[in-house]
């Protein structure tokens, strides 16, 4: 298909299928880790750190009190999300501005100084010209997208960038990130909760759920192909020449192969999820908080 086809057959079926989602129970695909994860215990994390700090004068975290210590974390998330918004932004400077449009972008981001962008757009032109040389031409950057369960739940998420092989029929889905690491494993193999039981509790898996509802929604919403000709990955990008072959990026795939059924079941275990903790915070706002169960009036 032509890349204008692609696009216009996504927002077609986004018009037709979920122009009006009035009364229907919706979740972000991005908010689906949150559920099926264990939360971070930031303030537990910053206790036990600063602890360490006084035990060990070579600790990185030496000399920081809790609170500074959980002030660096969150500085540090923030510089990631604004690196990965810069990353969709280089996107489109790449594919659909003008050269001269491009400079301003460089010029009104501080480009020449700023060694870690730099890196950045350097991985994703070197992992862009790569999946060229295999046949692969860039079809889209942030294109919404939908999924819908057999109990009437709706996922909506944004494409980081769709690619496709024309002679092939293949497409590739690409999530971009910035951070400095990317975990593949859990601490002692834990393991997420609900239907995601069989994953890891991990950055990685978080990232899978993610790129594989994509896939998943292409298939089954839009009926642009098939299990056999379409591919996800999770592409790191990097300050430094960290990567295979000494490239700015590393290239990151699911461990797990997800099933149309799995997906579907994580949508509706999280909307479900959702609902329940609402209802408990708002009995807690009233004041209304129920007797534990098998507690016997």
């Amino acid at each position: 298909m032509k890349r204008e086809d692609i696009i216009a057959t996504i927002e077609r079926v986004n018009k037709e299928r979920f122009d009006d989602l009035n009364g229907r129970s919706i979740i972000s695909v991005t908010k689906i880790p949150e559920y099926v994860s264990t939360p971070f215990d930031k303030e537990g994390q910053a206790k036990a750190c600063e602890q360490k700090g006084k035990d060990d004068p070579n600790y990185k975290y030496a000399g920081m009190t809790a609170a500074e210590i959980i002030e660096s974390w969150d500085n540090k998330s923030a510089e990631s999300r604004r690196y990965g918004s810069l990353a969709d932004e280089y996107t489109e400077q790449r594919f659909e501005k003008t050269p001269e449009e491009m400079e301003i972008w460089k010029l009104d981001n501080n480009f020449d100084y700023d060694e870690r962008l730099k890196g950045n757009c350097t991985g994703f032109d070197e992992f862009v010209n790569d999946l060229a040389q295999f046949g692969y031409e860039y079809v889209g950057r942030e294109i919404t997208v939908y999924g819908e369960t057999d109990k009437g739940n709706v996922v909506i998420g944004r494409i980081d960038c769709l690619f496709q092989h024309p002679e092939q029929q293949k497409f590739l889905i690409v999530d971009w990130k910035t951070t400095d690491e990317i975990k593949t494993e859990s601490w002692r193999d834990k393991r997420m909760k609900g239907p995601a039981y069989v994953l890891q509790d991990c950055d990685l898996s978080k990232y899978a759920i993610q790129v594989q509802t994509y896939m998943s929604d292409l298939i089954k919403t839009y009926a642009l192909t098939d299990e056999q000709h379409i591919g996800c990955v999770i592409v790191n990008l990097r300050k430094t020449a960290d990567g295979p072959g000494g490239k700015h990026y590393i290239i990151y795939k699911p461990k797990n192969d997800f099933s149309h059924q799995l997906i579907a079941d994580l949508v509706d275990f999280s909307v479900n999820k959702r609902r329940l903790e609402k209802m408990i915070a708002e009995k807690e706002r009233s004041g209304s908080v129920d007797k534990p169960a098998g507690v016997v009036a």
